[in-house]
């Protein structure tokens, strides 16, 4: 995954970093401009849809109960269950119960 709080991100990729873009970073609103732009997403989505595969691949091996389920939501960064279950169904067209039943 490409480090996106790196200065290379906004200052191109075949560019040799100089000692002012080290010690000058990019404010947050040259980040997010950059991450938009070379994504095609925020950064926050581009993390979120990484993250969403080995979610699916942890429940596929999960026991089929609700607390394993949390757990494994919790764990990658999802503290509301409801939020959890609305993005997963969004990016793969299922809840996440079935997916642990499947086992």
């Amino acid at each position: 995954m490409y480090e996106l709080t790196s200065p290379n991100l906004c200052t191109g990729f075949n560019r040799s970093r100089s000692n002012s873009d080290i010690r000058n970073p990019p404010t947050a609103r040259t980040r997010r401009a950059c991450c938009s732009r070379v994504l095609g997403m925020s950064a926050g989505r581009y993390l979120l849809l990484d993250r969403l595969p080995n979610v699916s691949r942890a429940l596929r091996h999960a026991a089929p109960e609700p607390k394993a389920i949390a757990e494994i939501a919790n764990r990658s960064g999802f503290s509301e269950p409801g939020l959890f279950a609305a993005v997963y169904r969004r990016a793969f067209g299922e809840t996440p119960w079935p997916c642990s039943l499947e086992g």
